[in-house]
């Protein structure tokens, strides 16, 4: 017999994209949705080998069929080393790994991310610039020499008021800037900043807008040895931000559709009495103090949800995607009479 040692450099599994046309084992796509083939190859005779994929993402385990792809969703953006694992029966193993890269969609000024104009302020998302890339229509900012990426937003303000876009507390090193003007130009520069937050990086950019001005915010990347990460935009109206309660952060990003994972979602305001729900269903949360909530997620069907909590006054503080669920949630079964 010999010993999986010996044998694990003769146990082969590669792995490829649907969407691969060579040699290379890194792609970036901006769908989310992908197809992976995969082959395990064994020189001994007789011998059988099971191959699992892993995603992750999420952490998804899904065993390989031979000659067929799987497709698997990405909810998020980022770079995913996703990997194919063969086992053989003496315990010999071997794995292949292709890199995914997820870009954001509104990395295109074409396409910026819109924030609705009804949407319940303050509204904190969760954006990745880790593919973030920069386009020849990309102005010039003039608070900063040199930016080296771009991802873009479209506000349209429901009312006259002052408002405030945020990174602050995100270790990001993120300019950002408002623009007046088409999609991709000509613009016109209205504001730019690269801080000052209380403490941490990140940058806040407070502007004045009327009611239904539509104005475009890019938030840009500003030194070369940040590799990028996801982080927290966060846009509240200066004259209520003070009191209505806001998320901008949950320590673990995604969990199963049954639920029961437990989180600690982060912010600012938070007192009792309040309510905290997933997509819409109530969790069961513990006041920990003014920016901590201790939580364990509700059931919900797979998908990216927004995570919403809800003071005694009515007042709503929303994180934008804050959680993706992954599974399926079991069927009932009917009762037979």
């Amino acid at each position: 017999m010999t010993s999986a040692s010996s044998r694990m450099a003769r146990l082969c599994a590669s792995v490829r994209t649907a969407a691969e046309h060579g040699s290379s084992m890194c792609h970036r796509f901006r769908i989310r949705t992908i197809a992976f083939d995969g082959s395990v190859s064994d020189p001994d005779i007789g011998d059988t080998a099971l191959a699992t994929w892993t995603f992750p993402d999420d952490w998804q385990s899904v065993p390989m069929t031979p000659g067929r792809s799987v497709n698997h969703t990405f909810y998020k953006a980022g770079v995913y080393p996703v990997s194919l694992t063969a086992v053989d029966t003496h315990g010999a193993r071997s794995s292949a790994f292709v890199n995914v890269m997820i870009g954001e969609s509104f990395d295109d000024c074409s396409t910026p991310r819109v924030i609705p104009s009804n949407a319940t302020l303050p509204l904190s998302i969760i954006i990745n610039n880790e593919m973030a890339s920069l386009q020849g229509s990309d102005p010039t900012l003039q608070c900063v020499l040199r930016v080296y990426d771009s991802l873009w937003f479209e506000f349209t303000s429901p009312a006259d008021g002052i408002y405030e876009f945020s990174t602050c507390g995100t270790s990001n090193y993120s300019a950002l800037s408002l623009w007046n003007g088409p999609a991709c130009g000509p613009y016109v520069a209205s504001a730019c900043s690269t801080g000052p937050c209380a403490s941490g990086d990140g940058s806040r950019m407070q502007f004045t807008a009327l009611s239904g001005q539509t104005v475009r915010v890019q938030v840009s990347k500003f030194v070369s040895y940040d590799a990028g990460r996801s982080f927290t935009l966060s846009l509240s109206k200066v004259d209520n931000s003070a009191t209505v309660p806001m998320i901008t952060s949950v320590s673990a990003m995604n969990g199963p559709v049954a639920g029961g994972t437990s989180v600690i979602v982060g912010g600012a305001n938070f007192k009792e009495p309040l309510t905290l729900s997933f997509g819409g269903s109530p969790a069961a949360a513990t006041l920990i103090d003014s920016e901590h909530i201790a939580a364990t997620t509700p059931p919900h069907a797979a998908g990216t949800v927004d995570i919403a909590i809800t003071d005694a006054q009515g007042k709503i503080g929303t994180l934008s995607g804050g959680f993706t669920y992954f599974g399926t949630l079991p069927q009932r079964r009917r009762a037979v009479h």
